[in-house]
């Protein structure tokens, strides 16, 4: 029998792989629609705090859609 803490051991798991491929199509989104809209530029290290809470937002869209249908 499986344990509660096993079962949340492999959802994190689970999770972290699905969030790591969301989380670089988020970036990449983050950077080409609105960083080079907003500033012209695509930054090629940290986002500014404005484009971190849009990444964070589509982040957490990409995360709800994906859970939706899958």
């Amino acid at each position: 029998m499986i344990t509660e803490e096993t079962m949340h051991k492999v959802a994190k798991l689970s999770l972290r792989a699905i969030l790591d491929r969301l989380s670089e199509r988020a970036r990449e989104e983050v950077r080409e629609d609105f960083c080079k809209q907003h500033c012209g530029k695509v930054p090629s290290g940290e986002l500014c705090p404005e484009a971190r809470r849009v990444y964070k937002r589509f982040l957490t869209l990409q995360f709800e859609n994906y859970s939706r249908f899958n």
